[in-house]
Protein backbone atom coordinates (compact mmCIF):
# COMPACT_ATOMS: atom_id res chain seq x y z
CA UNK A 1 0.00 0.00 0.00
CA UNK A 2 2.99 2.36 0.92
CA UNK A 3 4.52 2.10 -2.44
CA UNK A 4 1.37 2.15 -4.50
CA UNK A 5 0.51 5.51 -2.62
CA UNK A 6 4.14 6.73 -3.62
CA UNK A 7 3.78 5.68 -7.08
CA UNK A 8 0.54 7.41 -7.76
CA UNK A 9 1.99 10.37 -6.01
CA UNK A 10 5.02 10.47 -7.98
CA UNK A 11 2.80 9.79 -11.34
CA UNK A 12 0.71 12.75 -10.60
CA UNK A 13 3.36 14.53 -9.74
CA UNK A 14 5.15 13.79 -13.02
CA UNK A 15 2.53 14.43 -15.02
CA UNK A 16 1.12 17.87 -13.30
CA UNK A 17 4.61 19.13 -14.10
CA UNK A 18 6.05 18.15 -17.22
CA UNK A 19 3.08 19.34 -19.08
CA UNK A 20 3.41 22.88 -17.09
CA UNK A 21 4.95 25.26 -19.23
CA UNK A 22 6.85 28.57 -18.20
CA UNK A 23 8.49 29.38 -14.47
CA UNK A 24 4.58 28.39 -12.95
CA UNK A 25 1.76 30.24 -14.75
CA UNK A 26 -1.12 31.44 -12.24
CA UNK A 27 -2.93 28.31 -12.35
CA UNK A 28 0.16 26.38 -11.21
CA UNK A 29 0.62 28.94 -8.31
CA UNK A 30 -2.44 28.10 -6.80
CA UNK A 31 -1.78 24.57 -7.12
CA UNK A 32 1.40 25.09 -5.53
CA UNK A 33 -0.94 27.04 -2.51
CA UNK A 34 -3.14 24.40 -2.23
CA UNK A 35 -0.71 21.61 -1.60
CA UNK A 36 0.67 23.75 0.89
CA UNK A 37 3.78 25.33 -0.62
CA UNK A 38 2.99 29.12 -0.01
CA UNK A 39 7.13 29.71 0.27
CA UNK A 40 7.54 30.87 -2.90
CA UNK A 41 10.06 27.25 -3.49
CA UNK A 42 9.18 27.66 -7.40
CA UNK A 43 11.03 31.10 -7.84
CA UNK A 44 14.65 28.92 -7.31
CA UNK A 45 13.87 26.97 -10.74
CA UNK A 46 14.93 29.83 -12.73
CA UNK A 47 12.47 32.19 -15.34
CA UNK A 48 13.36 30.58 -18.66
CA UNK A 49 12.71 27.16 -18.53
CA UNK A 50 9.67 25.67 -20.19
CA UNK A 51 9.09 22.19 -19.23
CA UNK A 52 9.50 21.21 -15.32
CA UNK A 53 8.97 17.48 -13.80
CA UNK A 54 7.11 17.87 -10.77
CA UNK A 55 7.14 14.98 -8.09
CA UNK A 56 4.63 14.84 -5.40
CA UNK A 57 5.40 13.07 -2.25
CA UNK A 58 3.23 12.29 0.42
CA UNK A 59 3.58 13.64 3.78
CA UNK A 60 1.57 11.11 5.40
CA UNK A 61 3.57 8.10 3.94
CA UNK A 62 6.56 9.21 6.83
CA UNK A 63 9.38 8.35 4.52
CA UNK A 64 12.76 9.07 5.42
CA UNK A 65 14.39 11.44 3.49
CA UNK A 66 16.65 8.64 1.95
CA UNK A 67 13.67 6.84 0.93
CA UNK A 68 12.07 9.51 -0.78
CA UNK A 69 15.45 10.70 -2.94
CA UNK A 70 15.15 6.94 -3.75
CA UNK A 71 11.53 6.79 -4.71
CA UNK A 72 12.16 9.97 -6.90
CA UNK A 73 15.23 8.74 -8.52
CA UNK A 74 12.91 5.35 -9.68
CA UNK A 75 10.12 8.01 -10.65
CA UNK A 76 12.21 10.11 -12.39
CA UNK A 77 13.71 7.33 -14.31
CA UNK A 78 10.47 5.60 -15.17
CA UNK A 79 8.58 9.07 -16.26
CA UNK A 80 12.03 8.86 -18.59
CA UNK A 81 12.09 6.07 -20.37
CA UNK A 82 7.76 6.44 -21.01
CA UNK A 83 8.46 9.27 -22.57
CA UNK A 84 11.16 8.60 -24.83
CA UNK A 85 8.91 5.63 -25.90
CA UNK A 86 5.80 7.74 -26.19
CA UNK A 87 6.94 11.35 -27.27
CA UNK A 88 10.32 11.76 -27.80
CA UNK A 89 10.09 15.14 -29.24
CA UNK A 90 8.68 16.52 -25.99
CA UNK A 91 11.62 14.77 -23.72
CA UNK A 92 13.93 16.38 -26.33
CA UNK A 93 12.67 19.60 -25.67
CA UNK A 94 12.99 18.97 -21.95
CA UNK A 95 16.37 18.10 -21.90
CA UNK A 96 16.99 21.36 -23.76
CA UNK A 97 15.54 22.62 -20.94
CA UNK A 98 18.03 21.47 -18.80
CA UNK A 99 15.78 19.03 -17.36
CA UNK A 100 14.44 20.87 -14.23
CA UNK A 101 13.16 19.55 -11.62
CA UNK A 102 11.20 20.12 -8.61
CA UNK A 103 9.69 17.83 -5.66
CA UNK A 104 6.82 19.23 -3.47
CA UNK A 105 5.14 17.76 -0.69
CA UNK A 106 0.91 16.86 -0.34
CA UNK A 107 0.13 16.66 2.81
CA UNK A 108 -2.43 13.06 2.01
CA UNK A 109 -3.57 11.01 -0.58
CA UNK A 110 -6.94 13.62 -0.46
CA UNK A 111 -5.00 15.89 -1.69
CA UNK A 112 -3.01 13.95 -4.29
CA UNK A 113 -6.32 13.04 -5.83
CA UNK A 114 -7.71 16.89 -5.58
CA UNK A 115 -4.18 18.17 -7.36
CA UNK A 116 -5.02 14.80 -10.64
CA UNK A 117 -8.57 16.24 -10.87
CA UNK A 118 -7.66 19.93 -11.02
CA UNK A 119 -4.82 19.16 -13.39
CA UNK A 120 -7.61 17.51 -15.58
CA UNK A 121 -9.84 20.04 -15.10
CA UNK A 122 -7.32 23.02 -16.66
CA UNK A 123 -6.66 20.17 -19.21
CA UNK A 124 -3.53 18.62 -18.15
CA UNK A 125 -2.91 14.90 -19.48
Amino acid sequence: PVALGVAVGLGCGFALGWHLRGCFSATSKSLMAAMGNSTGEASVMGEGEKFKMVLVVRKDLKMGKGKVAAQCSHAALSAYKQVQVRNPSLLKQQEYCGQPKVVVKAPDEDALMDLLNHAKEVGLP
